[in-house]
């Protein structure tokens, strides 16, 4: 519960408000981030949670391999944007002048690779283990 009341605080004050005074692709990767981390709520918690209080599984097969694939996405994503986050925090040390004109766009194309690199590594281990 507070996972979700946080992450959804994270991105209506990121986004709409506009409220964190960070550098625009260190903000990018806390949404992401925060996004993960909802989707590991809705499609992780809840499901198990709702399970342990029935004693039974109650979101079926598809529920099941859902929650599953968004775990491995989402967790394997966390630490990519952790690294991201700390390589960018690291750069802005270093060159404080050059992070100036990083642009909101730079941050999402940086987390959209990063995404798409997950979904392969994600589906190349999920195929490998798939077959036993």
């Amino acid at each position: 519960l507070t996972s979700l009341f946080g992450d959804t605080t994270i991105l209506i004050s990121t986004l709409k408000y506009n409220a964190l005074r960070l550098n625009k692709i260190i903000v990018v990767i806390i949404q992401h981030m925060a996004v993960c981390d909802l989707m590991l709520a809705v499609f992780r918690v809840v499901p198990q949670t709702a399970a342990l209080i029935a004693d039974q599984w109650v979101v079926g097969e598809i529920g099941g391999h859902l929650q599953y694939n968004v775990y491995y996405l989402c967790g394997g994503m966390i630490g990519y944007l952790t690294g991201a986050l700390t390589t960018f925090k690291l750069l802005l040390i270093k060159y404080p002048l050059k992070t100036a004109t990083w642009r909101v766009r730079a941050g999402h194309m940086v987390c959209v690779g990063l995404w798409v690199l997950q979904f392969m590594l994600g589906s190349l281990v999920d195929n490998k283990y798939q077959d036993r």
